[in-house]
């Protein structure tokens, strides 16, 4: 094999390695995660689910616990501190999710349908940076 081959090879394999490491396939709890919470979108989306008070309290604890999955898995991966926007992120959605739940308990419909669009929206926040589709399903992009 000449050096020319040598070389080609080296970085071939270099990029592919750099191809392999730019999107994981998400851990068990994390899918989980994201399962619970597309299910909580897509039902409390529905036309007039802000007024549904007890199934809004049923999903606050769900969606907190949800999104501190996501916090553990970006706080678990940033000893170079590269996921501080990710964490803040998981962090405001924990917040949001713990607001729907004081405007269940004040049935306030407002205050659901408007947590809710807010939860909604920053999962597309995410999503667009973070979620690409792999051949098994969703990879997260480092």
């Amino acid at each position: 094999m000449t050096h020319r081959s040598r070389v080609c090879c080296a970085a071939a394999v270099a990029l592919f390695g750099m191809t392999l490491q730019a999107a994981d396939k998400p851990p068990d709890d994390f899918v989980k995660a994201m399962k619970e919470a597309a299910a909580f979108v897509q039902e409390m989306s529905k036309p007039d689910a802000e007024f549904n008070f007890a199934r809004t309290k049923q999903y606050v604890p769900i969606v907190r616990d949800a999104f501190a999955v996501v916090e553990r898995y970006w706080l678990d991966r940033n000893q170079e501190g590269h996921y501080f926007k990710d964490i803040a992120l998981a962090e405001e959605m924990i917040k949001l999710a713990s607001d729907m739940g004081v405007a269940a308990n004040l049935e306030s419909p407002e205050g659901i349908k408007s947590s809710v669009q807010e939860l909604s929206s920053r999962c597309k926040v995410c999503h667009d940076l973070r979620r690409e589709q792999g051949p098994d399903g969703f990879l997260i992009k480092n």
